[in-house]
């Protein structure tokens, strides 16, 4: 069927809103499927049950992928739609899921997005707030059923203002039959998405505070789709994909809760010098026709010289009936370079109803470390963080709010970015890492899924590295891999050649090491020095360090520990990193060297089972060049370099108690 479009935009008309206006938030849940897909066919009935059982916030929106089945009819309809969509989510495999433009966190054994994971759908439904400030309607809405033709007009009103947002807005089917749709069985399909307008980016807008716009669209689609037609409109966010609203033309009921609390600041998160003061404001809502009475409090993790407290010394809230309050805290920051987290508490004096806001984040621009946790908290490396360097030694931010107030921290030198297991790097990641990189501070990246993002966005460059491929090893049932650490690394020397590991989740990345001046590995397969996964880099003044994995990957937590502690220290040139160091003086001379170097080595007390071996630049064993028992004094032994080409070379003195190295420069 040809099909026409057409697009009228209205030109906006500004309003004025009630300051404070909350709107019920509805839920997008989008689906990518495929009907010749037979996990899609597993996995469907679920997701549509869940669905028809929250109806009353969610609005389900499904596109349809190209693969396995690439005669999809519900695909082939609008390919360029679908395509976009699912491309614009980065999906690779369906049936993948997203609630207002997020994955949820997995739960059990499912994977990130897995649409019959619907503990983790129902969790992010629970997270996500009841009342938003920016309201979406769909004041009109008609359709011709003899031709398919019709238009709909968008309304958005919003008490905060909105830069850069787009408005989707999708016509959908709300069931269609297909006998021969693909392979998997599946003859039933919902919520199906046939047309967006004017397209599938949207439009682009923007809205001041109080403000409301108008925007109309026309469509034609296919008159056998006209009995149950819908449509869907929404705000997303470009910068991190959330969807901030929407609405259908569905009719559906939403109770309401008796009592609410919403934080009405449009900046959560703020960053200052000492003394600098920052103000919250809260909206409470009692809906019920009773009068209340909330006693008040703060909460959260607020350093001991910095000053938190509610504006007026409020310690009670009457709140009439059907009425809404403001309350404002006012966070005020100490001299101790660190971060404050602020939650204001509401309890009804009654009974045990109990109100929290979201929290409220101040940071000292003078912080030095900050934590980006880009996926799920199960698997954080924080808490090893904190067991080995104490609760104030780093601070977290999420990837939005590090994206926006990068410039503001004038003393920081070191950034983690936790990939988790199902964190992404995105866009934004690279920006905080490009930008990291060109202001000389230290950048420690892992994860289980960064090697795509850091493809994708041309980061493994920065870092002297390309991606070969994925290792097969533990790509099957139980998942489990052997890997090494490499022989003369400070972080990871004596690991050894055995480190058994689990998968959890990911396939580890191979990379190849493209600047052997500023990279090494630290972390290998075991049947192969060349398989490389883990490298640290020395830029002139900075250093990094990239793991293709998530250090819950290895199985003996202590060496798990050690990689994350080890690393840190590395990354900011502190000293006894590594093995106990052996009490060995060692030094080289001629460094560099052509043909032969003198190892001296001075020792107070007799040492046992030395060995002294030459490593390259990717940890592989060169030659052996001594073994035996240092006696106390002074020896020297010479090091033949000849037949071996210009590299670094690691001179590695082991023993049963510990290792010391020292670097060699072969020279022409």
């Amino acid at each position: 069927m040809k099909r026409f479009y057409s697009l009228t935009l209205i030109l906006l008309a500004v309003l004025s809103i009630s300051l404070n206006a909350q709107y019920v938030r509805r839920v997008i849940v989008e689906e990518a499927t495929n009907a010749s897909c037979g996990p899609c066919a597993a996995q469907n009935p679920t997701f549509q049950k869940w669905l028809s059982n929250h109806l009353d916030r969610v609005i389900p929106v499904i596109y349809h992928a190209w693969w396995p089945g690439p005669n999809d009819p519900m695909y082939l309809y609008d390919t360029i739609m679908n395509k976009t969509r699912i491309q614009y989510y980065g999906i690779t495999g369906v049936p993948s899921g997203r609630i207002n433009g997020k994955i949820a966190t997995p739960s059990g054994s499912y994977y990130a997005g897995a649409v019959a994971d619907t503990v983790a759908l129902t969790n992010e439904l629970k997270q996500t707030p009841f009342y938003s400030f920016i309201s979406v309607s769909i004041i009109d809405f008609n359709f011709n059923t003899n031709d398919g033709s019709g238009s709909v007009k968008i309304e958005i009103a919003s008490d905060i203002p909105l830069s850069n947002k787009f408005l989707r807005v999708a016509i959908c089917e709300e069931h269609h039959y297909y006998e021969n749709a693909g392979t998997n069985g599946e003859k039933d399909f919902y919520y199906l998405v046939r047309q967006m307008l004017p397209n599938a980016r949207g439009t682009l807008f923007n809205i001041a505070a109080g403000e409301s716009q108008t925007f109309e669209f026309t469509f034609n689609v296919d008159p056998s789709f006209t009995d149950d037609l819908y449509a869907v409109a929404f705000i997303q966010d470009e910068a991190n994909k959330e969807i901030l609203q929407g609405n259908w033309t569905k009719s559906t009921n939403t109770t309401e809760p008796d009592f609410y609390v919403m934080l009405t600041t449009d900046n959560l998160v703020n960053v200052g010098n000492t003394n600098d003061v920052f103000q919250y404001e809260s909206l409470v809502l009692n809906n019920t026709p009773e009068e209340v009475i909330f006693d008040l409090s703060i909460s959260g993790d607020i350093p001991s010289d910095w000053t938190a407290k509610i504006d007026k010394d409020l310690t009670q809230l009457v709140a009439p009936p059907k009425s809404k309050a403001n309350v404002t805290v006012i966070v005020q920051i100490g001299s101790t370079p660190t971060s404050a987290e602020v939650l204001l508490n509401l309890k009804k004096n009654t009974n045990n109803t109990e109100l929290t806001t979201s929290s409220m984040k101040v940071y000292h621009s003078g912080i030095q470390r900050l934590h980006i946790l880009g996926g799920e908290q199960k698997h954080s490396i924080m808490p090893i963080i904190e067991s080995s360097f104490g609760k104030g030694y780093v601070s977290d931010i999420s990837l939005d709010d590090m994206s926006a107030n990068a410039s503001k921290f004038n003393s920081l030198k070191t950034i983690i970015w936790d990939g988790s297991t199902s964190g992404d790097f995105t866009a934004s990641s690279a920006n905080i890492i490009t930008n990291a990189i060109s202001n000389n501070r230290n950048i420690f990246i892992l994860g289980g899924r960064i090697t795509p993002g850091l493809i994708s966005n041309g980061i493994l460059p920065y870092f002297g590295l390309a991606f070969i491929a994925y290792c097969r090893e533990g790509y099957y049932s139980p998942y489990s891999v052997t890997l090494a650490g490499v022989p003369g690394d400070p972080i990871t020397g004596d690991f050894g050649n055995n480190i058994q590991g689990n998968l959890i989740n990911y396939l580890l990345p191979l990379y190849r090491i493209v600047n052997n001046q500023t990279t090494s590995p630290i972390m290998t397969f075991a049947k192969s020095a060349d398989s490389i996964f883990a490298v640290k880099v020395e830029f002139n003044k900075s250093r990094a360090i990239v793991l293709g994995m998530n250090p819950f990957i290895l199985s003996n937590q202590t060496i798990r520990e050690k990689l994350i502690t080890r690393s840190l220290l590395w990354l900011e040139g502190i000293s006894n990193v590594g093995l106990e160091e052996l009490d060995v003086d060692i030094s080289i001379s001629p460094n560099p060297a052509s043909n032969i170097a003198y190892l001296t080595m001075i020792t107070k007390i007799p040492t046992e089972n030395i060995v002294v071996r030459l490593h390259d630049i990717q940890g592989r064993t060169l030659r052996t060049i001594f073994e035996g028992t240092l006696n106390e004094g002074t020896i020297t032994i010479p090091i033949s370099l000849a037949g071996l080409p210009p590299q670094t070379i690691y001179v590695t003195i082991e023993s049963k108690i510990g290792s010391k190295s020292i670097k060699l420069i072969k020279a022409e």
